[in-house]
């Protein structure tokens, strides 16, 4: 289950492209926003201190946690 500020090493969006920290952003943020019958995960992807693009996590195919 994801909580809400949550950091995140790497998500995959599909079989082809994936967003990693390090190499196409500075960080990627959980981000829980309230739904229709519950809270819903998002990805937000940092660049520059703002968000440069977010991403519905029941759209993704894997989430890699970031390690301590």
């Amino acid at each position: 289950m994801f909580k809400q500020g949550e950091l995140l090493k790497k998500i995959v969006v599909n079989e082809t492209t994936f967003i990693q920290v390090g190499t196409h952003c500075d960080k990627i943020i959980v981000e829980m926003e309230n739904g229709q019958m519950a809270e819903v995960p998002w990805f937000e992807v940092w660049n520059d201190g703002k968000v440069s693009s977010r991403w519905n996590a029941a759209l993704c195919l894997a989430a890699i946690y970031k390690g301590e």
